[in-house]
């Protein structure tokens, strides 16, 4: 929506949660809509989205390298100027009617940086959500670009460190699912969702929404059900790997489990 009103500035949306609850798949879902598909005109191509994963270690120079990777399919020098990479982003982003910049796994650029570098890239972030003058003037202005951003919950707080950014971004957690009765039945709509696709591809009723299977998979998923999507579908894999096409509590998801966190036969009863 905010793209669509073309305001002078734009906004980031913040998507903080624990690893393996749904953060890339709700970034998917955001994005998936005809108006960021690529396409050209007769002046050339148009990439209304991109979208990239911060790298690990991560710097701003390897990030804005990623990011005109992404745009181009150039790869920069890494001795190319940090400055000057970034002012290639913003002219390319103008060349290419870039709208928005999806940048996932945002929290490797924090790590082990001291106030002043993390000041510097969020500085950054917040130049490319206000657009401004190039400092080449024959080049025009660089226009305002939304920011979809995601990473670990500490990432929220990163943000909050800065007053300006913080008010030009919208900051969703992706929270477990309650202990009680709402959280359970909203579990066992998903499962049923899933149980429903899956029973359709593999040819066979999967029966993963029964009441101790839901509470089983509540558990395994750390009431997360990005976790529990997770799981289902590496079991899913091994079902059709070894021909059953039937999801088998032990031979397949007992067993993810087990590959997922590393537990022993004793620690993992199923």
């Amino acid at each position: 929506d905010a793209v669509a009103l073309g305001t002078k500035e734009s906004r980031a949306i913040v998507i903080v949660a624990h690893s393996g609850a749904g953060k890339t798949h709700t970034i998917e879902h955001i994005i998936k809509t005809d108006r960021f598909a690529d396409r050209s005109d007769e002046f050339g191509a148009i990439r209304p989205l991109v979208s990239v994963s911060a790298p690990s270690p991560c710097t701003l120079k390897t990030l804005g390298i990623e990011i005109i990777k992404k745009m181009t399919g150039e790869e920069l020098r890494v001795s190319t100027r940090e400055h000057d990479i970034w002012r290639r982003v913003r002219n390319e982003a103008r060349n290419l009617a870039v709208e928005v910049i999806v940048i996932d796994e945002l929290h490797h650029l924090f790590e082990n940086r001291n106030s002043k570098e993390i000041e510097t890239v969020l500085s950054t972030l917040k130049r490319l959500l206000i657009g401004e003058t190039s400092d080449r003037t024959s080049v025009g202005d660089y226009l305002p670009i939304t920011l979809l951003l995601a990473g670990l919950p500490h990432l929220a707080e990163i943000i909050a460190g800065d007053t300006q950014l913080l008010r030009r971004s919208t900051v969703r957690p992706i929270d477990p699912l309650e202990a009680g009765k709402d959280g359970l039945e909203y579990l066992t709509k998903f499962v049923t969702s899933i149980d429903a696709a899956l029973s359709h591809v593999m040819g066979k009723p999967q029966n993963l929404a029964m009441p101790d299977m839901i509470l089983r998979l509540r558990s395994a998923g750390n009431f997360y059900c990005g976790r529990v999507a997770y799981l289902l579908k590496l079991a899913a894999k091994r079902a059709v790997d070894d021909g059953t096409f039937l999801i088998d509590r032990v031979e397949h998801l007992s067993k993810v489990y087990r590959d997922i966190h590393r537990a022993t036969a004793n620690g993992n009863d199923g």
